[in-house]
């Protein structure tokens, strides 16, 4: 049952493990010795977070947790106990440290509402707090966190409320102080139908401590932002990163400029691969990745990741450096604590990516 679970890609350096369906999200656990990844197969009525275990560069399959939902995107919290799951149409939590451990594995949900489609989920910087995204409800879900007080029971869920925002929320993402939650939707009824018959996509921007209270009230302050801009994330000093999914490009906003009465401009718009979803930026702050799906018409191009060098997006440089290739359907994109590794699943191509720090060998002879 279990074994060595990668294979060499034929890109150097890459490692590829197989799972068994369409991975959405592969996240390393706190201390990057555990790898999790929720996996869909709909057919099958199977769906489930397979487990890897991480000794250097080598990767043991581990065990299954069964889900009675979709497991889609899924976080941890700061303090390291709780993994969150946005688990279709309901919130679940475990124990971080019972999916790690051979016994049983609690699992608290909450429903989340009529055909919601939860999506993503962020947890509050002091992880008292969970935002699920909603696709098909125009909402963000919050939930109130408290741990497991032991492998053998599950995290408490306690639901507070809807925050209401534009059609087909999905991307997720904290200021680097946590008080402001930003957050993507697809297309928003009340603008100009410019995007393929709808109208523009928005960035909403939320008051993390209102959200907490009073949920209805907590959206300061909403953007057209580009056609079906799908995911978002912040770097250490807080730009805002978002790809714009109809447009084929990242855009890239000042965190100032996001205020209530403005028209912010993107301080960078940079063109990337075909449907960008997934993006990432390393915790050094050189490089955004960004995971170029090809989602809606897999014969036109390839799927890649386009390596963006942060420094030269926001001085105004061509920016697009490097491009690494992909299966098919690259979706997420984290990061190993180790800041060595970077996990990506590729959705159709049923595995996932172990692209290793640096990446010198998908950049420019010379380059620095």
């Amino acid at each position: 049952m279990f074994g060595l679970a990668y294979v060499r890609s034929q890109a150097a350096g890459i490692a590829v493990i197989s799972v068994d369906g369409q991975p959405f999200t592969a996240l390393p656990s706190p201390d990057g010795s555990t790898l999790f990844v929720s996996v869909m197969t709909p057919g099958a009525g199977r769906n489930e977070i397979e487990i890897f275990h991480r000794s250097g560069n080598v990767y043991q399959r581990g065990r299954t947790i069964k889900l009675d939902g979709f497991p889609l995107g899924m976080s941890v919290t700061p303090d390291g106990h709780t993994l969150l799951v946005a688990d279709g149409d309901r919130y679940a939590a475990l124990s971080v440290e019972a999916a790690e451990g051979d016994g049983a594995v609690p699992v608290a949900t909450i429903d989340a509402g009529e055909k919601p489609q939860a999506i993503e989920v962020t947890p509050s910087s002091d992880s008292r707090f969970a935002f699920y995204s909603n696709e098909s409800a125009s909402s963000i879900g919050v939930v109130r966190v408290e741990p497991a007080s032991s492998p053998a029971v599950p995290p408490k869920l306690s639901f507070v409320g809807f925050i209401p925002v534009d059609h087909l929320p999905v991307g997720l993402a904290l200021s680097p102080d946590g008080r402001l939650l930003y957050a993507t939707s697809e297309w928003a009824s009340g603008r100009p139908h410019v995007c393929a018959g709808k109208g523009q996509g928005t960035l909403s921007v939320i008051d993390v401590a209102k959200a907490e209270v009073d949920p209805n009230a907590a959206v300061t302050a909403s953007f057209a932002s580009g056609c079906d801009p799908v995911r978002v994330a912040v770097s250490g000093d807080g730009y805002v990163w978002i790809t714009v999914r109809g447009d084929d490009r990242v855009d890239v906003y000042a965190p100032k400029s996001l205020v209530a009465g403005t028209s912010p401009a993107p301080v960078a718009q940079i063109k990337v691969g075909t449907a960008p979803v997934g993006i990432a930026l390393t915790s050094d702050g050189k490089f955004a990745l960004v995971a170029n799906s090809n989602r809606f018409d897999r014969s036109a191009a390839e799927s890649t990741l386009t390596l963006v060098d942060v420094n030269a997006a926001l001085a105004g440089r061509p920016a697009a450096v490097g491009t690494i290739p992909t299966g098919a359907f690259p979706r997420e994109l984290r990061e190993s604590p180790q800041r060595d590794t970077i996990y990506l699943t590729n959705f159709q191509g049923q595995t996932v990516e172990i692209i290793p720090e640096p990446f010198d060998g998908y950049l420019p002879h010379g380059y620095n």
